[in-house]
């Protein structure tokens, strides 16, 4: 559970320097760190919902995590659509 907050954490951060980086040179290059990041945030969300053992376990951390992922995905998505 601690990596995938490590790991959500950083994809957060890397999407917002993409965003903020918009226009620029930098752009490029902080918008392919934004996805690596989530790829890994990505990986880590199928490993900790594989690391819980009932179904019920599963449910807590969908509930607890599912609709941030969700909101990263979309954050991620908006960065060339903007």
């Amino acid at each position: 559970m601690e990596t995938l907050r490590r790991a959500f954490a950083l994809a957060r951060e890397d999407i917002e320097s993409a965003r903020d980086a918009r226009g620029t040179t930098y752009f490029d290059e902080d918008y392919d760190e934004a996805k690596k990041a989530l790829g890994v945030c990505e990986k880590a969300w199928v490993n900790a919902l594989a690391k819980e053992k009932s179904d019920g376990e599963r449910d807590a951390l969908r509930r607890a995590f599912g609709l941030k992922m969700e909101q990263l995905r979309g954050e991620f998505s908006l960065l060339r659509e903007e």
